[in-house]
């Protein structure tokens, strides 16, 4: 791992607050990151490059992009990342990103971030939402707006190393981690992301009419989706039932192991 982490950028950080879209369960964050830089208008400012990053090229309206982008609207910065860091590589991704933020004089960074549900069943009628602050500041700020913070827990990954080392150096970070459906891109916890951002900055508010239409069609399909197949289970239970036996199923023209 060479970890020649380079930040390329014309922002300006100063009394600036950054939101960094982690990819996660339910794709949710990079979503609601994408959804925040266009209801705000955002312009291309920079990007992160390392040789340690995967060797793909986001395409977006014909142009190719860096897959760890950054925007800027006023003192709102946006970094999207269309991959999660792994191993090595993710230590000192954060490090150098609480660096970049600290000596540019950065307000806060906020960490879009999900988790997956701890239980199924309560999940399907009511999603929990999480946040931790790396410092007594964050911890206030959070409780002031009624926010529901980690007592006991451990927070993986990127966030977890921003969380950990903005605690050690005293640079003001909060991680947002709603409940997001890992079978799926879980656009209801994109929109929960944005709307507890909201509470701690009036310049993270934005209209989410678009991105709740968005997340009642997703979670429409699915529930056509399971709907469906539960009629199939339940016809092929029939029909073992009624010929005494499971139904012989033809072999497979293609194996994966």
């Amino acid at each position: 791992m060479s970890q020649d982490i380079e930040i390329h950028e014309s922002a300006d950080l100063e009394g600036a607050t950054i939101v960094i879209g982690i990819p996660g369960v339910g794709f949710s964050s990079p979503i609601a990151t994408s959804y925040l830089i266009n209801a705000k208008e955002m312009k291309r400012v920079g990007h992160v490059v390392s040789g340690d990053f995967p060797p793909v090229a986001s395409v977006h309206e014909f142009e190719p992009q860096h897959p760890m982008r950054i925007y800027q609207k006023d003192s709102l910065i946006a970094v999207i990342m269309e991959f999660a860091p792994q191993g090595e590589l993710v230590r000192p991704l954060g490090v150098h990103l609480l660096k970049w933020a600290s000596e540019g004089g950065a307000k806060r960074i906020i960490v879009f971030d999900t988790m997956s549900p701890s239980d199924l069943q309560t999940f399907m009628k009511e999603r929990a939402t999480y946040s931790v602050g790396a410092t007594h500041s964050d911890r206030v700020a959070l409780d002031t707006a009624g926010m529901e913070m980690i007592e006991e827990g451990m927070i993986t990954g990127l966030a977890g190393v921003l969380l950990v080392e903005g605690a050690s150096l005293g640079t003001p970070v909060i991680s947002i981690l709603p409940e997001a459906n890992p079978m799926f891109p879980d656009v209801r916890a994109a929109v929960i992301l944005l709307e507890e951002s909201a509470k701690l900055s009036g310049e993270l508010k934005v209209d989410l009419t678009e991105l709740e239409e968005s997340a009642k069609e997703v979670e429409g399909t699915v529930k056509d989706q399971v709907a469906q197949t539960s009629k199939l289970l339940e016809a092929r239970m029939g029909a073992e039932a009624s010929s005494g036996g499971p139904i012989p199923q033809p072999a497979p023209s293609t194996m994966y192991g």
